[in-house]
């Protein structure tokens, strides 16, 4: 199983995301290990480790707009859950639920392209 039968099997927007992409695989492949290149969890772990709320606001929805270009259909439906939980005048507090359910869709998305 190719790195794109996982991600379908795990819920990615195949044809939606092709589109986007005009059907170029390689350039989403590039994209999407760039994506997951990058600190952005990490990042937005600390900001709740730091009772950061606009900053965590800030990046949940920078990766909400990542992961729908991606295509990443159970992550972006996920993060966009904590993009309302973190919307400008709520407490921090209100998104450590969501933010749970993040890091469980990320985890998973990590194993149905096996990166661990």
């Amino acid at each position: 199983m190719d790195i794109l039968d996982g991600l379908e099997k795990w819920g990615w927007d195949r044809k939606g995301c092709m589109d986007r992409f005009l059907g170029d695989k390689d350039l989403f492949i590039e994209c999407f290990h760039e994506a997951l290149g990058t600190d952005d969890v990490a990042l937005l772990a600390a900001c709740f480790k730091n009772g950061d709320g606009q900053e965590a606001f800030l990046k949940a929805h920078e990766m909400k707009g990542v992961s729908a270009n991606l295509g990443l259909v159970p992550f972006t439906k996920a993060i966009s859950c904590l993009v309302e939980d973190l919307r400008p005048g709520k407490d921090i507090t209100a998104g450590k639920a969501s933010f749970v359910k993040v890091l469980e869709v990320y985890k998973d998305l990590l194993a149905a392209v096996s990166i661990h």
